[in-house]
């Protein structure tokens, strides 16, 4: 298995460097890789704010990307929950992924309106309570 950092899964989406995506495909060709959550963050980030993309699109592509083949995601059924809110419903992904990742609690306590506002009512591991 190998892990792919963030500048190789942009390479893989965008294919803005045709000589970069073709070295990178060709690196997973026909194995099994593995993204990080923090990959998935920084990746986010960047179609974001270079390449202009909205939250939901990105997180149609990156549910693709962790739904395929022989890909697996830290947490898969976690990022999975938390790219379907983030598509779905609005959430911001560092915040849908800080609710799955909470799971272990009963609460995930925030000064962020717009978090617990996004948080109320859709399902998810932990309520988000906003603390004003």
């Amino acid at each position: 298995m190998i892990a792919l950092d963030s500048n190789v899964l942009v390479r893989l989406l965008t294919r803005d460097d045709p000589r970069q995506a073709d070295l990178a495909a060709e690196a997973v060709r026909g194995r099994d890789v593995w993204i990080a959550k923090t990959t998935l963050l920084e990746v986010a980030w960047v179609l974001r704010s270079a390449y202009g993309q909205d939250e939901a699109e990105v997180a149609a592509q990156l549910l693709r990307v962790v739904s395929a083949d022989r890909v697996v995601a830290e947490d898969p059924g976690g990022v999975r929950r938390a790219l379907t809110a983030v598509r779905d419903h609005g959430l911001d992904l560092a915040d849908a992924l800080h609710r799955e990742s909470s799971e272990p609690a009963s609460r995930l306590l925030t000064f962020d309106r717009r978090f617990a506002r996004a948080s109320r009512g859709h399902a998810g591991p932990v309520d988000v309570d906003l603390l004003d």
